[in-house]
């Protein structure tokens, strides 16, 4: 979320949703829930399992609502925004959950983001679930 919400209300987010004791990050922002999910292994690059890569600066993958007010668009269009790994526009028709598991995967909706491809996958489902309504 760090490349979306306005470089001048980042740290208000940031500290509305109480960035310096929580890993995974939810807040709104003029009424607009934003989401931020801590990956693995921090800043680098992942892909989701359509192969689109998320490009993350501040250890965080996020949802950020389009109609944002004041949403940054610095990067360029939403088309070379998603060949770098900026962001990707994705609509959800439907409501969803956002989930992290303590193996490092990410769930927005169908969306699954794997931050640690190396971890052994043990079967237990009993990692951290956000379990936050989307929009």
């Amino acid at each position: 979320p760090c490349y979306s919400v306005p470089n001048d209300r980042w740290i208000e987010w940031l500290e509305a949703a109480d960035y310096e004791q929580q890993r995974h990050l939810f807040a709104e922002l003029d009424g607009h829930p934003i989401v931020g999910l801590g990956t693995a292994y921090g800043d680098g690059q992942y892909q989701d399992q359509q192969r689109r890569v998320y490009g993350v600066d501040a250890g965080l993958i996020g949802l950020v609502p389009v109609d944002l007010p004041g949403l940054s668009t610095d990067y360029g269009s939403d088309q070379a925004c998603a060949r770098t790994g900026v962001y990707h526009v994705v609509t959800f028709d439907e409501p969803f959950r956002v989930i992290a598991d303590d193996a490092g995967v990410l769930m927005f909706g169908e969306v699954v983001i794997d931050t640690d491809h190396d971890s052994d996958d043990d079967g237990d489902d009993s990692g951290e679930d956000d379990d936050r309504p989307g929009d």
